[in-house]
């Protein structure tokens, strides 16, 4: 059902139990932005966030790279994932990784 089925657990219940697991990781997607390219939701990345002692790895709503940047500056998160940004932002890469304090990691695969 993809998000549509409501769960008898809560969300700081699941992220607390797959840290209790083992997990070395939260990887968090919202399916609310995913593809929306207005930005991450950064409201579900803080709730993981408040209730986590593991690295956090937003993905889902990011359309450029200032919502990275907004992302990183009102979240504790670790990484962030994205999808909609091609190769020929290099320069902007560079501009981020030299001039924000924060790295950006880019894999590029080409499909066309």
């Amino acid at each position: 059902e993809c998000g549509k089925k409501k769960e008898s657990i809560s969300l700081e219940e699941h992220v607390s139990l797959c840290e209790q697991k083992g997990a070395g990781e939260i990887f968090i997607n919202s399916i609310d932005q995913d593809g929306m390219m207005k930005g991450y939701d950064i409201n579900l990345i803080n709730e993981v966030a408040k209730n986590c002692n593991l690295p956090i790895i937003g993905c889902g709503g990011a359309g450029n790279f200032n919502h990275m940047k907004e992302a990183f500056k009102q979240t504790n998160i670790s990484g962030l994932a994205i999808k909609i940004i091609y190769c020929k932002d290099i320069k902007t890469i560079n501009y981020f990784n030299f001039n924000k304090n924060f790295a950006v990691i880019l894999f590029c695969l080409r499909f066309f």
